[in-house]
């Protein structure tokens, strides 16, 4: 379990955490700089607490460095509703599979989606189109095969991104795991727009180490225009038709050319 001040949601998710774990298995909770009780919560409910540093790629790199062999599940802690228990179900596909990542899918009705098919998608496919398996969730439910070569993590939101690339691109095989409905606090989509600005940070950093763009001054400039809509877009529950219309403009522009 990743999380950051979710004491209010802590122990749902540790509750089904230690209802999957089997003989062998140990849960933790990754506090990445939480000033809440989320530490004492989650140490109460009889996980192991690892402190991190703040930023949810800072917290997956603590986990992934304390991992030791067989799979690391990664469960996100704010889950208020899920149509199934993510722990579980995550552990038992992992069992049962020969993939290096599997990463959770799920549904979150009446939630806004603007960086997915708006920022992360485009930029996807115009950078790294060779490779079919990068089409995946930005998802904080995965299972990581241990031993796969990671490198250069991000420090926060870019995290996601950053894991299906490079497992892609080292010709790791991924699945992805449908696990149904799941709600989750919305927090008026306040951290959307920081987190969307890391999400394009990420794939152009990869794009830019891998050699397929030397100058990121165009590509800068395409996802400015995207993130300049999603950092204006309307509270929780505001008609969001306009919104969606300026969004679909800046995401249609041209691309700009990839080097090799």
């Amino acid at each position: 379990m990743v999380g950051h001040n979710e004491a209010a949601t802590l122990g749902k998710v540790l509750e089904q955490c230690r209802a999957a774990a089997r003989s062998g298995d140990s849960v933790w909770f990754v506090d990445s700089a939480s000033t809440d009780s989320s530490a004492a919560v989650a140490a109460e409910a009889g996980a192991r607490v690892l402190p991190a540093p703040l930023g949810k790629g800072r917290a997956v790199a603590a986990a992934i460095a304390r991992h030791g062999e067989g799979w690391l599940i990664l469960v996100d802690d704010d889950v208020q509703e899920s149509a199934v228990s993510i722990p579980a179900a995550l552990r038992e596909a992992a069992a049962r599979s020969t993939a290096d990542m599997i990463v959770g899918q799920v549904e979150s009705p009446g939630k806004r989606r603007s960086v997915t098919p708006h920022l992360y998608e485009p930029l996807v496919r115009a950078l790294f189109p060779e490779t079919p398996d990068l089409d995946r969730p930005l998802s904080g439910f995965r299972a990581l095969r241990a031993g796969l070569p990671l490198r250069d993590l991000p420090g926060g939101y870019g995290i996601e991104v950053h894991l299906n690339v490079q497992v892609a691109l080292i010709g790791g095989r991924i699945e992805t795991l449908p696990l149904g409905d799941h709600r989750g606090p919305i927090r008026g989509y306040a951290h959307i727009g920081r987190a969307a600005r890391e999400i394009a940070d990420a794939l152009l950093d990869l794009a830019t180490a891998s050699g397929r763009i030397t100058d990121r001054t165009a590509w800068a400039a395409w996802t400015a225009r995207v993130l300049t809509v999603i950092d204006d877009q309307p509270g929780e529950g505001v008609d969001d038709t306009a919104y969606f219309r300026a969004l679909r403009a800046a995401a249609e522009a041209p691309l700009p050319r990839v080097d090799a």
